[in-house]
């Protein structure tokens, strides 16, 4: 895999917290950017481009759809990986037709997690 550069998008600072955390290690792996919300992730996304964004479903500002929407209007190349503890089979089959490259149930394992980024790795 070569390296990853990642953007976490989650409402929770906590929950971003423990991705860090589970991430932390990993030569291939870099978090390049935090957002706590959805038109903070945009503005971030525009400026950094990531090869991932780890996205939330349900935040205050702007749902996880609306923002995977924005996103791919400005990048329809963009990995997104979806993460909800609320994703009904209409939502995550929503998110994935609409461009998200795969869909992560909360609480994930880190195993899935890793298999998740590795798929969407860049080529090197």
């Amino acid at each position: 895999m070569g390296s990853v550069r990642l953007m976490l998008v989650d409402d929770s600072s906590a929950q971003r917290h423990i991705i860090r955390r589970r991430l932390a290690g990993d030569a291939h792996l870099e978090v390049v950017a935090e957002a706590s919300g959805g038109r903070e992730a945009i503005t971030m996304y525009q400026e950094l481009r990531p090869d991932v964004v780890l996205l939330d479903l349900v935040m205050p500002d702007m749902s996880g759809e609306e923002v995977l929407q924005e996103i791919l209007k400005h990048d329809p190349s963009a990995r997104v990986i979806v993460v909800s503890s609320l994703g009904t089979d209409a939502s995550i089959e929503r998110c994935l037709d609409m461009g998200a490259r795969t869909f992560l149930q909360k609480p994930f394992d880190h195993p899935d997690l890793q298999w998740a980024l590795q798929q969407l790795a860049p080529e090197t």
